[in-house]
């Protein structure tokens, strides 16, 4: 995803590397699943994940479709996503909320919904699908199909934004909701907390974030 100008969007304006952090076993534990729709920063976050903790990040796109014959079986689906689950640590990211993705949910040690306006999603794909028709490597090229996806999201972002919170109602306790950079700051800021893991001996926990970000209520 690409970065926002707008530093009060959710995800990509609050995505930039921090410095290197020491490296500690447990972080590799980590288990953090990214939602939210297109345009809200999943790969920009996850990436950062992925790189300051040293954990494999996992686009949920190839798991579910082959973009030459197009959405795999949902067998497939499952066998690709329990390869996943088995590994030690991971953080994952797309914008599915199908039953198949209730497994890996329950084996998070955290979830963070990035909600932006949509206006800001919608920009973002627009600024996205032109810099790649630029560099000429636009996986899903065509100004029609912007249009139409565009259109899409639009027609349909209430109702993906009802059935993101009837999926994530059940693990409340561990879903952290960004509506802006700034709650994706404290998110990235408070990595201990927010990858639901302690060190050994303490009581997992997850505190009540700062003013600004939103526990999913």
């Amino acid at each position: 995803d690409d970065r926002s100008a707008d530093d009060d969007d959710a995800g990509e304006g609050a995505c930039d590397p921090s410095p290197a952090r020491p490296a500690a076993d447990w972080y590799s534990a980590m288990k953090i699943h990214v939602i939210g729709i297109a345009g809200s920063g999943k790969t920009t976050l996850a990436q950062w994940i992925s790189a300051t903790f040293s954990i494999p990040a996992f686009n949920l796109d190839p798991v579910v479709y082959d973009f030459e014959i197009g959405e795999r079986p949902e067998p497939e689906i499952v066998g690709r996503i329990d390869e996943i689950r088995a590994l030690d640590g991971w953080v994952t990211e797309g914008a599915y909320r199908d039953p198949w993705l209730r497994p890996l949910l329950n084996d998070t040690t955290a979830i963070v919904w990035l909600d932006p306006p949509l206006q800001t999603a919608m920009l973002r794909m627009v600024k996205r699908h032109v810099l790649a028709e630029l560099a000429r490597n636009n996986l899903h090229p065509g100004w029609i199909r912007l249009f139409r996806f565009l259109n899409y999201n639009r027609r349909t972002a209430r109702q993906q934004n009802a059935e993101t919170l009837d999926l994530l109602s059940q693990y409340s306790g561990k879903v952290f909701r960004c509506r802006t950079s700034k709650d994706v700051g404290i998110v990235q800021g408070d990595y201990p907390r927010v990858s639901g893991l302690c060190r050994a001996g303490e009581a997992p926990a997850l505190h009540r974030l700062r003013a600004g970000t939103r526990r999913m209520r």
